[in-house]
């Protein structure tokens, strides 16, 4: 990932819930990690508060005249993956999330409980938004 020049950085807040999203889960994990090659480490390590959500945090990004200029040949946006888990659900992974300078992006996170008698996921963070070759077309 370019370094952000002159400070320029875009805003990100998870918002984790179940039951087609009117149940807010407190106290879900959220790991925030930088997705472009070389910029892979923990950026952030979340909680969410009692009302299902993150609070927001700053993260790199171009600057906003990059998205203005057509056929512009460089970066628009830096992208992040998101890690949400809690015992009891199914944890979920969000790739290639992108972040535009001077933006605040919410990232909705739906949660499905496990069946009874589960305590932990066999399978933790297995649902995915996008993947290395779905690349959300913005």
């Amino acid at each position: 990932m370019d370094q952000p020049q002159n400070g320029h950085f875009g805003k990100l807040t998870v918002s984790v819930r179940l039951a087609r999203g009117a149940l807010p889960v407190e106290g879900a994990s959220v790991v925030i990690t930088g997705a472009e090659e070389g910029e892979e480490g923990v950026l952030y390590t979340l909680e969410t508060d009692r009302s299902g959500n993150t609070p927001p945090v700053s993260l790199p990004a171009p600057p906003a005249e990059n998205s203005l200029t057509p056929g512009f040949p460089g970066a628009v946006s830096y992208s992040y993956h998101i890690l949400t888990d809690k015992p009891g659900y199914i944890g979920v992974r969000n790739l290639f999330v992108p972040i535009y300078d001077g933006v605040t992006a919410i990232q909705n996170v739906a949660f499905v409980p496990l069946p009874a008698g589960s305590e932990n996921s066999p399978y933790p963070a297995d649902v995915l938004r996008y993947d290395e070759n779905e690349r959300p077309d913005l």
